[in-house]
């Protein structure tokens, strides 16, 4: 019988690793909060409108730049270090950066073709977007990278803490100078500064890699060899490309379809209230960014039965978690909503019911679970894609018919319906497929079950 001490093990790792996080993202959250008034109340509606419209591009494009490397690294990388296969771990960073530079080019190549001969007119410079989808790509994958080596608190602490510090101190010292902002040059300034976080991101995951030992599985100077098996790595990844990008559209989806259906004001509006139920999300989110490598490496271990009674302990505490924190956040913007919206200034007040909207469809996914997470470290990411493929029709019709008759109302109940549909099929597909339970039902069956004496 195992020892209950080796049980807890991976559970105060777990609360531990999530704790410095969400004490980290918190902080984050505070300076982009700050941010966000600042420039809001700087640009004005309409042109946080332009500015959130380029952005939300930027971050869309940037997860196709590593064809799903980034979202595969934190599956394998783990799996590479508990085996001791640094060769292959190496060969795989290799081609995932090799990836990225190759569709920069691509990409880059076409949209400054694009400005010059005139097809086409961005509202801000192609070159201002093209460096800030190569500097996202590289963040998101470095970020990665470190949270497979199980430095997720570290690449937090850069991404979260010092880029938003970074880009306040920049954004203040600009007004302070008297410098004329408006959404291209606020745009410019986030770039720098996401520039200056991935060089500290990369130092790190450079000595990070420089620690690793030698291949165990290799001798002699073939030790630091890098193995490479592109058509394998590709195979996985590309599902997790198109689930990921569909995910991503998922999120973004309402902020493009009103930058295309409605007015520029509209985007800034409703980006505000959007950002307020993202808050949400900063609980879910720590918890899962912690679980999927710790769950991977669970999985990985040597007794199948001891590695799925960690994975499920793990997988509880995420979702008690999330569901803690998360309902606090819903209880504040659902009450508060007006009060938080009058901080971006009075034109942003006709947003308050969109928000409302879109935190009690937050709340419903986290209390679903990390279905995704869970699917995609089982290896079952073609399921998650199809689910991801279906909900993202559902959320593109739903746009289609419901924002030209009632505007932002209408992108905010499509959201609501779509994020309901795919959090829900993603518990049903974990319940059905993997013999988990995403949900905090666990832990009230885990706490009815008789106790056995040892």
């Amino acid at each position: 019988m195992s020892d209950p001490s080796d049980r807890s093990k991976p559970m105060a790792s777990f609360r531990r690793r999530v704790s410095g996080n969400f004490g980290i993202r918190i902080a984050g959250l505070g300076l982009q909060f700050l941010g966000s008034v600042l420039i809001a109340r700087l640009l004005g509606v309409e042109a946080l409108g332009v500015y959130t419209f380029a952005f939300t591009c930027v971050v869309i494009t940037g997860i196709l730049m590593s064809l799903g490397m980034e979202q595969l690294s934190v599956r394998e990388l783990p799996r590479f270090i508990a085996r001791g296969q640094t060769g292959l771990l190496r060969g795989f960073l290799t081609l995932q950066f090799a990836l990225i530079t190759l569709i920069s080019v691509i990409i880059a190549s076409v949209l400054l073709w694009l400005e010059g001969s005139g097809r086409m007119v961005f509202p801000i410079a192609a070159g201002w977007i093209v460096a800030g989808m190569v500097v996202h790509a590289l963040i998101l994958n470095v970020a990665a990278v470190l949270a497979g080596f199980q430095r997720v608190v570290q690449s937090q602490l850069m991404e979260t803490l010092l880029r938003q510090v970074l880009f306040l101190s920049v954004l203040g010292l600009a007004v302070y100078l008297g410098f004329e902002l408006g959404a291209p040059e606020v745009f410019g300034l986030s770039v720098m500064v996401g520039l200056m976080v991935l060089v500290c991101m990369v130092i790190l995951a450079w000595r990070v890699l420089a620690e690793l030992p030698p291949d165990q599985h290799q001798s002699g100077q073939a030790q630091n060899r890098r193995q490479l098996i592109p058509r394998v790595w590709l195979a996985a990844s590309l599902p997790l490309l198109v689930m990921a990008f569909a995910n991503q559209m998922q999120t973004n989806l309402d902020v493009l379809m009103l930058g295309v259906l409605a007015e520029a004001a509209d985007v800034g509006r409703y980006r505000v209230a959007s950002r307020g139920a993202d808050l949400m999300l900063i609980a879910n989110g720590v918890a899962v960014q912690v679980l999927g490598p710790m769950l991977a490496r669970a999985l990985a271990h040597e007794s199948a039965e001891k590695g799925r009674m960690e994975g499920q302990q793990l997988i509880t505490q995420s979702a008690q978690l999330a569901a803690l924190l998360g309902g606090g956040v819903f209880a504040v913007l659902t009450l508060g909503a007006g009060y938080y919206m009058a901080i971006f200034g009075a034109d942003f007040l006709s947003a308050a019911p969109a928000l409302r909207i879109l935190v009690a469809a937050q709340m419903v996914g986290i209390l679903c679970g990390p279905g995704s997470v869970i699917l995609v470290t089982m290896g079952r990411e073609r399921l998650v894609l199809l689910v991801a493929l279906t909900a993202l029709a559902v959320n593109v019709v739903l746009n289609l018919t419901l924002i030209p008759v009632f505007g932002i109302m209408g992108a905010a109940s499509a959201t609501f319906v779509a994020v309901i549909f795919l959090q829900g099929m993603l518990m049903v597909c974990v319940l059905r497929t993997s013999g988990f339970d995403p949900t905090l039902l666990a832990l009230w069956r885990r706490r009815g079950a008789p106790r056995h004496q040892g």
